[in-house]
């Protein structure tokens, strides 16, 4: 509420800042630090009453992001008080690791973001080689609406 324009502009223009390699689960993991979320230009964003409806959208595979794919889905649960109820992840991004993947098989090793979705208690993942991305996001928006009517807020 008190925070400017100019304040809360130089907050969501710096979470994603840096290198121009994909790295979509290094700025996920940061911009949930609770330096960011308690009193930080987060503040506010991970409410209690809430879903945590993560979405990445990255052609490439995520290679270079610290951690492991169940490290940054234990991050959005421990945010969510170690509710996974309360975490939705949908993912698009590159098939190209997978036997029969819409994406042409390039030798790419297993994508990252992938078996992110996968590690989700409420994940989905669709390939960024489908020809249309609406019944996915159509699927998502669904499930969102399915853990919302059971989310118990904390």
């Amino acid at each position: 509420d008190a925070a400017t324009l100019e304040e809360s502009f130089t907050c969501i223009a710096t979470l994603g800042a840096g290198p121009k390699t994909p790295v979509a689960m290094e700025v996920l993991v940061s911009a949930l630090e609770p330096d960011l979320l308690e009193g930080g230009c987060n503040d506010g964003f991970v409410r209690p009453d809430a879903l945590l409806v993560v979405v990445v959208v990255q052609s490439s595979q995520d290679n270079g992001s610290p951690g492991t794919p169940q490290s940054w889905y234990d991050t959005l649960v421990d945010v969510k008080g170690g509710n996974e109820d309360a975490v939705v992840v949908l993912v698009i991004s590159d098939d190209s690791d997978l036997r029969g993947g819409v994406c042409p098989d390039v030798g790419l090793g297993a994508n990252n973001l992938r078996w992110f979705a996968e590690a989700a208690a409420h994940g989905r993942f669709l390939s960024r080689c489908e020809g249309d991305y609406g019944p996915f996001f159509e699927q998502g928006a669904a499930l969102a609406l399915d853990q919302c009517a059971v989310l118990v807020p904390q």
